[in-house]
């Protein structure tokens, strides 16, 4: 994504009161596993408001060095990292973009010359001396697999020496903070190399020891628990599901080694015309992002630590321009329904500041994130497990249910005394806050039976069952899914 300056820092808002805000909503604790991009101290209260312990920030080495020698650190950047830390809010900065100078390009996608790389290194060991305390997270380049950011060829070598480099720079400036590698992209293009063949490339060629974290960049193609696979039949880099994936490859060079995505969300565009990976409704865009966190917990933890979303603001006011309309809010500042719904997925209790949850100290397990419980209203069976109605006796055993991969599965027993059966098994969304059927289903007798169906993020299973003489629902059983059995 295109790696944007606003043009002026907005002044620094009042701080944020962690109690019911002026967006009208709960801002009790934070999404500790979340992150947000910001590009003005407005933008950053607007995250906080939000519920997001981290931002992420962005500049480019030709503001910062616009002549060789001319070190001129951004000011809009520094007052922007010093908005989130005023806030108690951990911090990312991406710096990327050559200068003409260092590349020989007045396009600032191309790379330095590997004369001039160790410039671009002494650069940023010259930003973590001054900036030290205001920076978590160093992030050297950019998305170096896609032409936005690193013109053709996309060399894996090239962009380890620019790794090994700033890294060893930044090190000793900034000790306590963490170095991670440059995102690479996963979303299909045309424009750039596959993210898998690029990061094993990178690996291969020496990146291990030079990246406290890794991290890819993605806009999915399908729902967040949706799966899709690449030209080779691997799983996609632009599905949340493929995490797995991206862990395992990455545990071939690097075992344990923190994965964070560093963006990803969900466009809100209409009749898109420009740039679109993806283009959902408002009501979507809430539904989906919501359910991107509540994967990672259930089916990640341990495998992708953070995700990041791109962006707090709409860049634009176009509808129907894809890059314009990443935001949680829209251009006026007034939120999307994502900002309410993403209450769903704050745990209490915590801030940016929680151990754990933030800071630059890297911890070697991640703290698990809880999941959102079944509430104590939806838990309640409507019929018993045993009973008798018009003289059939129907019964539901123990229900089983495992989930794996983004896909529930559900088995129990259902007998009757006599005659045929009609079962139904829902699910619970949290944030609709009703039961969903998810399979109707005849028996011509008593019968063992297994449904599965895609998690969209559910709490609960619910199975109730009837014989077909009868209207009302005789027998159930209610089972909360995060006590279920992962497989």
């Amino acid at each position: 994504m295109p790696m944007r300056l606003v043009a002026a820092a907005a002044s620094l808002a009042s701080s944020l009161v962690l109690s019911t805000g002026a967006l009208g909503q709960s801002t009790t604790g934070t999404i500790p596993d979340g992150g947000i991009r910001a590009w003005s101290c407005e933008q950053v209260n607007l995250a906080a408001a939000a519920g997001f312990p981290w931002v992420s920030v962005g500049t480019e080495w030709k503001a910062i060095e616009p002549n060789q020698g001319d070190f001129q650190p951004p000011e809009h950047a520094r007052a922007v990292l010093q908005c989130a830390k005023d806030l108690g809010l951990n911090t990312q900065l991406i710096i990327t973009g050559s200068p003409q100078w260092a590349s020989g390009y007045s396009e600032s996608n191309h790379p330095p010359t590997p004369a001039n790389v160790p410039a671009y290194a002494a650069t940023l060991g010259k930003l973590a001396e001054a900036w030290a305390p205001l920076v978590d997270v160093w992030t050297p380049w950019n998305e170096p697999n896609f032409d936005l950011f690193w013109a053709r060829p996309h060399d894996a070598g090239a962009y380890v020496n620019i790794q090994k480099q700033a890294y060893a720079a930044i090190k000793p400036k900034d000790p306590m903070s963490r170095v991670s590698a440059a995102s690479v992209v996963g979303t299909p293009t045309g424009s750039g190399t596959n993210a898998w063949d690029y990061l094993e490339q990178a690996y291969q060629l020496g990146l291990k020891g030079s990246a406290d974290i890794v991290m890819i960049n993605f806009y999915p193609r399908v729902a967040p628990e949706g799966t899709s696979v690449d030209s080779k039949g691997r799983p996609a880099p632009w599905a949340l599901s493929s995490q797995t994936y991206m862990r395992a490859l990455v545990d071939q060079f690097d075992p344990g080694r923190p994965i964070w995505i560093g963006e990803t969300g969900y466009s809100t565009c209409r009749n898109c015309y420009s740039g679109a990976a993806n283009s959902v409704s408002e009501a979507e865009q809430a539904d989906y992002t919501v359910r991107m966190y509540q994967y990672r917990r259930r089916y990640l933890q341990g495998v992708t630590d953070r995700i990041f979303l791109y962006e707090t603001v709409d860049a634009g006011s176009d509808p129907r321009d894809w890059w314009l309309t990443q935001g949680i809010y829209h251009n006026d500042l007034s939120p999307k329904p994502v900002v309410a719904a993403l209450n769903e997925v704050r745990v209490a209790d915590t801030t940016p500041s929680t151990p754990g949850v933030g800071g630059s100290t890297p911890t070697t397990t991640p703290v698990p994130t809880p999941v959102p419980t079944l509430p104590t209203s939806a838990a309640k069976p409507p019929a018993p497990a045993n009973s008798k109605t018009r003289g059939i006796r129907v019964a539901i055993r123990k229900v089983r249910v495992t989930y794996r991969s983004g896909v529930v599965t559900v088995r129990t027993g259902v007998l009757a005394s006599r005659g045929r059966l009609r079962v139904r098994v829902d699910a619970y969304q949290l944030r609709r806050k009703r039961w969903r059927r998810v399979k109707l289903i005849s028996l011509r007798r008593s019968s063992n039976i297994r449904v599965r169906f895609r998690d969209q993020g559910y709490v609960g299973v619910r199975v109730l069952a009837r014989p077909t003489t009868v209207r009302k629902w005789t027998a159930s059983r209610v089972v909360r899914i995060p006590a279920a059995r992962r497989r």
